[in-house]
């Protein structure tokens, strides 16, 4: 009897604390997906979040980290950028060759994220200086 009115008691709470959430300015900026099957995969995406921070003065991105397992040559990894591949590497077993790999992909996501920033700012100006026009 004690438990169910402490779990009604939750949901009341819940349920009018829903509008005050709701009208709060929360916003998710960058996701950073996983899609990787085998401890070398989950490794490689444990360490890439741990080591990630996201440049400043961008925003408005996804990150996923996909993995395809090959029993012969390890993982093949592939990191995309709202669905544009930008990184893609194999790495094995060991935690030194995974570390290398996801410090070269971070330096990597980073110098597109700054590219494509770039070329967003150039496509917003009307007048280009020094192209003679």
């Amino acid at each position: 009897m004690m438990r169910k009115t402490a779990v009604t008691a939750f949901v009341l709470i819940v349920w009018f604390s829903l509008p005050v959430l709701g009208k709060s300015d929360i916003e998710i900026d960058t996701l950073v997906l996983d899609q990787t099957r085998t401890r070398s995969g989950q490794e490689f995406y444990r360490e890439f979040v741990s080591l990630w921070e996201t440049p400043k003065g961008i925003s408005g991105f996804n990150i996923r980290i996909k993995e395809r397992p090959d029993a012969r040559w390890g993982s093949m990894i592939f990191i995309y950028v709202d669905d544009r591949m930008v990184f893609r590497c194999i790495v094995g077993r060991r935690h030194e060759e995974i570390m290398e790999m996801v410090e070269r992909s971070i330096r990597t996501v980073i110098m597109h994220l700054y590219r494509r920033s770039f070329e967003k700012g150039k496509l917003k100006e009307e007048d280009l200086l020094g192209d003679g026009m």
